[in-house]
């Protein structure tokens, strides 16, 4: 009896140990199963307190976006009164395994993309994004908090063993996670996000299938342009071409979600907000690209600013605005 009761705490052991930090066995999934999860989510990096946070939508294929944002209202100058806020509208793309075996609890994602303003606009290794001021607020673009620095991520499930965790990570993602139901004390409860490089972690919770829908949309529409717009291999004239189609594929989308939003309730703020937001698109836009008026150049750069622009006020009403 005492051997086969050995036997029976050993093949226990192994059981688990092979679940990879679950006690609960999760069923076989594959890569669209995994993303019909994850669409439904916001995941969050944020320390619980202050003005800081990044949210991250992650839809079909492994494409997503997000927007970081840290407010200083306090720190405000001549031309921004209302304050500064570090910002960073970002998009890119994770490579997710095609298929996951039935008992893991994590996998590994490896980032293949990353786009956002400060990369795109001024290099990668610069200590400078640039800054803009927009309604009396001052734009400091930034990198992704939370983000940056990651090659490799680890994507948690919520069957997950908590103390298989890093305490670094777990630091960061019990401030904002909260625990689902139909798991124990002991499991994470929530998909989560750790970045490998430095243990960083998203804690996530599910959206409304209103959000969901707009979020898989705008991840449809930057798909669209990235399948149809290309400069590779064209001429000035050419690519002058492609931004101002890339511009119009972007306008289309931001009309779309204006639509949706109207029905939230925020009517005249929403109104109020998009219309000093238009003027401001439209002059910045013109004014960076004054330096090419009259050349060849000019419509390439002012269609490219006008479409940048409108991409991350997609991002923002996402993020910030639908219920």
């Amino acid at each position: 009896m005492k051997k086969i009761n050995l036997l029976l705490s050993i093949l226990f052991i192994s059981v688990l140990l092979m679940s990879n930090g679950s006690s609960t066995a999760a069923a076989e999934m594959s890569k669209n199963d995994l993303i019909a999860a994850l669409i439904n989510r916001e995941f969050n990096f944020s320390s619980g307190v202050g003005g800081w946070g990044t949210s991250l939508y992650i839809g079909l294929d492994g494409y997503f976006f997000g927007v970081y944002h840290d407010s200083d209202m306090g720190v405000s100058g001549e031309g921004y009164p209302n304050g500064t806020l570090f910002y960073c509208p970002f998009e890119g793309k994770f490579s997710i395994p095609e298929y996951i075996p039935a008992g893991a609890t994590s996998i590994q994602l490896t980032l293949e993309s990353i786009y956002y303003h400060g990369l795109e606009k001024y290099g990668e290794s610069a200590e400078s994004y640039g800054e803009e001021i927009r309604n009396g607020v001052r734009l400091v673009y930034s990198t992704p908090y939370g983000l940056d620095g990651g090659r490799t991520f680890t994507l948690y499930f919520p069957q997950h063993l908590k103390a298989y965790t890093s305490e670094e990570f777990r630091s960061w993602a019990k401030s904002t996670g909260v625990s689902e139901s139909n798991y124990s004390q002991d499991q994470l409860g929530y998909y989560a996000l750790c970045n490998d490089s430095n243990q960083q972690g998203f804690s996530s919770h599910v959206i409304s299938n209103n959000k969901s829908m707009i979020n898989t949309y705008i991840i449809d529409v930057s798909n669209q342009v990235r399948s149809t717009v290309s400069f590779k291999g064209k001429n000035v004239y050419e690519m002058s071409i492609a931004s101002r189609e890339a511009y119009r594929i972007w306008d289309t989308a931001l009309n779309t979600i204006w639509s949706a939003l109207r029905n939230t309730g925020s009517d005249q703020y929403l109104l109020d907000e998009e219309t000093k937001w238009i003027d401001w698109k439209d002059q910045s836009a013109a004014r960076e690209s004054s330096k090419f008026e009259g050349g060849a150049l000019y419509p390439l750069y002012y269609y490219t600013a006008l479409a940048d622009r409108t991409r991350w006020r997609c991002y923002d009403l996402a993020d910030y605005f639908y219920n």
